[in-house]
């Protein structure tokens, strides 16, 4: 077994890396009541409940049971410090639901996501299932828990779930359950008339979220929002740079998002506007003056966007992680998204029955500083002969 070189207390030492695969699970109901671009950001330290460094597969019965799952795979939500270091910048009180049968309005909201040091939560359109309500439960309790103990703010703090999509997509009755059981102010919606719309709404929140820190160097990184895994891929990555994600319409350009990127540099205090990047083929034909991240598929654009916004070396009591979901099924994907978005790490994408190549390539070369790696979704989305060749890549 190679040895790999592992962070303890501030320090390197040499250890032996664990291989086993473990389903990473908070218990039940107990949520504890080349280097990228310059100047790229890490707010909280993100802390799984994890045991050793090696992989796990974050997975529930199904897509709302994922992300109920990976909720509960933090430690504690809204304990971090934001890169400017205010250690007011996020409280903990904060949710993000999309609606479980479409991608686009969950992955946008990844960078919201970070910035909120929020969960995201997926629900039906229709009404407010009954596990998510349970764990919205789980969540308010946790932020209305007694201050100065690591978890809670407080019995008086503020506690929001936002809904991200018009009510289409998230109906009046699902907020209206939530207003019912957590009282007045504890729901906005985000919307706009249509995905590219709503993707410039939440766009407008995280950006106002990191001006008013005093967050101003951020980048945009473009996908297309007729499919799902440039967007995908592309959420953590702007998430390490305090960026956003914004839609083209496959080859073209929403009208509304060209706006926006003009007027983005008065928005954030610039004299110019911010770097804007393309992730995939379609999203690159639509801006040629953006910087293009285009491999030969998903699998090699999603290891391109790693390998340059994630470039890991040694850094004193920091958790480095990534994680590898399907590229083929987004419904437990859509969930890596925001979980990776929030704990500052890559995502990757493989098949269903072995680990893509350039995925394999960008996680052997990490292995010397990675310390957790998360499979999203059950066996019958990624076979546990991927999870052990994620094992190999990383930790043998």
């Amino acid at each position: 077994m190679r040895t790999k070189l592992r962070r303890t207390a501030g320090a390197l030492v040499a250890g032996s890396a664990a291989v086993a695969l473990a389903v990473a699970m908070a218990p039940g109901a107990m949520a504890l009541m080349n280097p990228g671009p310059p100047g790229t950001y890490h707010d909280s330290n993100f802390i799984p409940q994890v045991h050793a460094s090696t992989v796990y597969r974050i997975a529930g019965s199904d897509r709302i049971a994922t992300a109920i799952m990976a909720a509960q795979t933090k430690l504690a939500w809204g304990q971090g410090v934001a890169g400017n270091g205010n250690a007011n910048f996020v409280n903990g009180c904060n949710v993000i639901l999309a609606r479980d049968d479409d991608f686009a309005d969950a992955l946008v909201s990844g960078p919201l996501a970070d910035v909120r040091n929020a969960p995201i939560l997926v629900n039906p359109t229709a009404a407010l299932d009954a596990r998510v309500a349970a764990e919205i439960g789980i969540l308010a309790d946790q932020c209305h828990a007694p201050a100065g103990h690591g978890v809670g703010n407080g019995p008086g703090a503020h506690f929001k779930v936002t809904i991200v999509g018009g009510i289409n997509a998230i109906s009046d009755g699902v907020a209206n359950a939530i207003l019912g059981q957590w009282g007045p102010g504890s729901v906005e919606r985000l919307q706009g008339i249509d995905r590219y719309a709503t993707s410039l709404t939440v766009a407008h929140e995280t950006v106002a979220m990191l001006h008013n820190h005093g967050i101003h160097n951020m980048n945009v990184i473009l996908a297309t929002g007729t499919n799902w895994p440039d967007a995908l891929a592309a959420g953590p990555a702007a998430t390490s740079h305090k960026g956003i994600v914004l839609l083209t319409n496959g080859t073209a350009m929403d009208p509304d998002t060209t706006a926006y990127l003009k007027q983005l540099a008065t928005e954030v205090g610039w004299t110019s506007a911010p770097t804007v990047y393309a992730a995939g083929g379609p999203a690159a034909a639509a801006a040629p003056d953006a910087i293009p991240f285009v491999g030969r598929d998903r699998y090699q654009t999603a290891s391109m966007l790693a390998d340059y916004f994630f470039q890991f070396l040694p850094s004193a009591n920091r958790i480095h992680n990534v994680g590898v979901a399907s590229g083929e099924n987004y419904a437990d994907a859509v969930i890596a998204g925001g979980f990776m978005a929030n704990s500052d790490g890559p995502l990757l994408l493989t098949h269903k029955t072995y680990l893509v190549d350039v995925t394999a390539a960008y996680l052997s070369s990490q292995r010397d500083w990675v310390n957790n790696a998360f499979v999203f979704g059950g066996t019958g989305v990624i076979d546990p002969v991927v999870a052990t060749e994620v094992s190999a890549a990383l930790f043998n």
